[in-house]
Formats: C-alpha cells, structure tokens, sequence
C-alpha cells in the first residue's frame, strides 16, 4: 500500500512540474524576437496559405480606392484580400517561398476604365504589437507588385518610397528602421494601377518580409497566441498607468508618435484638441492659432474665461479685436497693428472720463452765465427710475440731462425744455448694478454732474 501512494505521489509531482513547464513554455511563445509577416504566411501551419478564389490572407488585409471599388462591384466581382494569381493572362511570376500573393478583388477583374481622371489603388495593411518598449527593424527580404508601389507606411507616415514604374515590379531587399514601439501599430503598403484601358488589369503585392527586435528581446506578439494581450505586471517602461507612473528618461510620454492629433474627449464627447501641428485647442477643435479657446459661457455664468486670485504687478495691458485675437499695448499703440479708429475712441473715452473727475470736483464749466445752474437727482440709489431736478440760470439754445456708465459711455441723453422743471428718466434694464452719472449739459457746456448708485432689482 505505501509503495502505491508513493507511486501516486510521484505521479502527481510530476504533473504538477509538467503543467508548470508546459504553463511558461506556453506562455513564452506568444511572444517572439522575430516575427514573419510574409504575404500569404499561415503562422500556424508555417507556411503560406493554399491558394484559392476566396480565402483570405490570415494576417493582411485591403482596402481599394473609390473608383477601384466601382470598377469592381460594376463587373461582378468581391472587394477582398484574396491570395488566388489571375485567372487570365498576362499572368504574374510565381511567389516568393512561403508566401502567396495578394490581390485587390477576388477574380482576375476590371479595374482600370480608361478614364486617366480616376485613381485604382489599393492599400494592403499589416497590425502587429509590441509589449513594452522595444526597437524593431522592418526587414523586406524579397518584394514584387503589380503595377507599382508608391509608399510603405508605418501607422500613416512615409517610411519608404519608391519611384514610378510599370509591369510587375521588383524591389530590391532594405531594412528599415521603425525606430522605439510599444503597443499595436500597423505597415500598409500602397499599390498603384495604371489606368491604360487597353487589357482587363488586376493589382497586387507579394512580400517576404520579417519584424526583428533590435534587441533580441522577445517583445512581438506571436500569431500562435491570437488573444495574447501584454503583462500588466510590467513596470512603468511598458505602458502609462492610470494609478500614476514613475518616469524613466524619455520613456512614459503622454501623446502621440505618429502623425495624428492628441483628443480629449468626457462623456463621449471630443472637449479640446492638440493638434500635430501643434495648435491647442479647448472647446474648439479647429484652432487657429497656438492656443484657441471658445469662450461661450456655460450655463447662467456671464462669460467663459474666468481668472480668480490674480496677484498685483507691473506689465503691459491686453487688448481683444473683433475676431477675439490678443494682443499688447504699450505706449498707446497696440502692438503688432493698431487700428486708428481703436485708438481715436480710446483717446475720446480719455478724455470724456477726464471732463467727468474735473465737474464732480467742480472745477469744471467756464461759461458765466449758467454756473449758478443746479442740478440733483431722486432717488438716489435708485432701481430704475430716477427723477432731475433742474434750474438754469440764464437764457439758452439747447439744455440735456446725459446719464453715462463709468466708462463715460452715453446710456441715455434727455432733452431740458424749460429753466426749471424736472426731467423724469427711466434707466435701461439691461445695466449691471453699477455706478452712473448724470450730466446737466447747457449750450455745450458741461455745468453740473451726480453719481447715481444704480442697483438691479
């Protein structure tokens, strides 16, 4: 009996060291320093696909122009990215070893039309993903397409171009640098097909190519493993963590490597943008200008820009054009323009506000006849209405009463008829609580001033 549960003892350990081994080797090969991405390769099989009218390339896939598409489904055909040669002549070379090549529809079909207006191209793309942060060569071993392939992208920038030809092409072997990834990013490859009209043309690509980590570094996700996803065990090198990140050198940048914007959306909803160029905008997802902010308010606030807890200092004043730009004043002008009407009515409020300090303090009017004119104002504050007494002394052409905000901007001017009386005025509804100033104006001549503390119901 002892000699039995030892055996079964024995037996257990040895699956458990099995399962251990066969958990990390498992594990080990989702995971890869060189990763084949051949057109055609079956990763699973090690090989290239069986050729056929209607199997799909495992690990590409196509997208053809418009008028490629039009060309296609007009005669009947399927817009895929399909691995079968043409079924009619001119027929292409044979593949390259372990790879099949790919076409832009499903039969040997019309895509050209003989209209030189129209663009047949298709654009064959490839996804693969890095875990954690590593540098990875692109290595095209062996590379033929019908008619021609323009450009190679790496996440829709240029990483390699080459120039015009015609017929079946092919291009030498080159190692091109993707430079420091991680994540999922994806090649495309853009072929051409020239628009002659004469034959019925297809298009297409056959490549040999491999990923390599520079490295050696098993950072590729494997094929073997299609729902692999990266270690979240990793440290703060492979990827921004939302519960905060220790930065290593250049490593840990928030934004984007490629040619694209940086969106900054809340609620399903795009807030503010950084665009590639470099333009910010918030709230305003076209700026401008270097930064760009839409300034409508939210809700009942009065306006969309609010600064609180400004300190006191010494700088230049800020003036705001029509269309909302910024800019300087210094010295009266207002830098890199000054619009003379901005300036003309600048100088006027100058000196309107000037004539209004020097009546409340009395020292103005020089005309002797009406200086002994009065003038007050009931009641005082008021919420509306206000009621100015008034007494001239002396005859006159023509008498206002001219209330003005503290800005020494008119709100409202009312004509005087008589020497005396009283002009009964009713104060617009739309001012703020603020402070105003009535104006008792004889023959031009500004005689008499009140401040009125105007207060909103």
């Amino acid at each position: 009996m002892k000699k039995i549960n030892r055996i079964i003892s024995a037996i257990g350990a040895t699956a458990i060291i099995l399962g251990l081994a066969l958990g990390s080797t498992a594990n080990a090969q989702c995971t890869t320093s060189t990763l084949n991405i051949s057109s055609g390769y079956d990763p699973m099989a090690g090989g290239p696909v069986v050729p056929s009218n209607t199997q799909l390339d495992p690990m590409w896939t196509s997208t053809v122009s418009a008028d490629a598409a039009t060309a296609i489904l007009a005669n009947g055909d399927l817009i895929g990215c399909y691995d079968a040669l043409p079924l009619a002549p001119p027929t292409w070379p044979a593949p390259f070893p372990g790879t099949t090549w790919m076409m832009g529809q499903n039969n040997w079909g019309v895509m050209t039309d003989g209209n030189p207006a129209h663009t047949f191209t298709c654009t064959y793309e490839r996804k693969f993903t890095v875990c954690g942060s590593d540098s990875i060569n692109f290595e095209i071993r062996r590379l033929m397409s019908d008619d021609w392939i323009s450009d190679i992208y790496l996440d829709g920038s240029v990483i390699q171009s080459y120039p015009v030809s015609g017929g079946v092409n092919v291009y030498p072997s080159v190692t091109l640098s993707l430079g420091l990834l991680s994540g999922t990013h994806s090649i495309q490859i853009l072929v051409h097909n020239f628009n002659n009209g004469v034959y019925l043309n297809a298009i297409g690509v056959d490549i040999q190519a491999q990923l390599v980590s520079v490295t050696g570094s098993s950072s590729l996700v494997s094929e073997i493993c299609p729902e692999y996803s990266c270690d979240d065990k990793c440290d703060d090198k492979c990827f921004w963590k939302l519960t905060g990140n220790n930065i290593y050198g250049t490593n840990n940048r928030l934004g984007t490597l490629s040619n694209d914007d940086i969106r900054i959306i809340s609620s399903a909803t795009q807030r503010a943008v950084v665009k590639s160029s470099g333009e910010i905008g918030i709230r305003q997802l076209a700026p401008t200008t270097t930064f760009n902010v839409d300034c409508i308010p939210p809700g009942l606030v009065p306006s969309g820009l609010r600064f609180e807890n400004l300190p006191y200092g010494q700088g230049n004043i800020l003036v705001v054009d029509a269309l909302g730009y910024v800019y300087q004043m210094q010295g009266g002008t207002v830098n890199p323009t000054n619009p003379p009407a901005l300036q003309q009515e600048v100088d006027a409020l100058k000196k309107e506000v000037a004539e209004l300090k020097a009546l409340i303090k009395g020292e103005a009017g020089t005309d002797n006849t009406h200086k002994a004119s009065t003038m007050s104002v009931s009641p005082n504050p008021s919420s509306g209405d206000i009621n100015v007494s008034y007494a001239i002394v002396g005859s006159f052409t023509k008498a206002v009463v001219r209330v003005s905000d503290n800005m020494g901007r008119e709100v409202i001017t009312a004509p005087v008829p008589d020497n005396n009386g009283i002009v009964h005025i009713t104060l617009p509804s739309s001012l703020k609580a603020t402070t105003l100033v009535a104006t008792l104006i004889v023959d031009g001549a500004q005689i008499s001033a009140s401040q009125i503390s105007y207060m909103v119901k």
